[in-house]
């Protein structure tokens, strides 16, 4: 755990806005579109996105996720298995 008082000082939770769609072989298209300090931040740059080509067209693909800053948000290790 950082102790470090000018590291734990401030913003203590960000908000990240992805988008994500399906390709037309199958594949996800995902973006993260950005980091903001306040959902209503969040929600306010989903509204802008709403707006432009692709977005647009995709209107359901917006996901908004809350994080701790300064955690691990991935513990476990990864395993890549292979369609052959």
């Amino acid at each position: 755990m950082d102790t470090n008082p000018e590291n734990t000082a401030g913003v203590k939770t960000v908000y990240l806005l992805f988008h994500t769609h399906q390709l037309p072989d199958d594949e996800e298209d995902s973006k993260l579109i950005g980091v903001y300090a306040a959902r209503a931040d969040a929600e306010s740059a989903q509204a802008r996105a709403r707006t432009k080509p692709g977005f647009k067209e995709h209107d359901d693909g917006f996901m908004i996720d809350e994080y701790e800053v300064g955690k691990d948000h991935w513990e476990e290790g990864f395993r890549t298995i292979s369609a052959n």
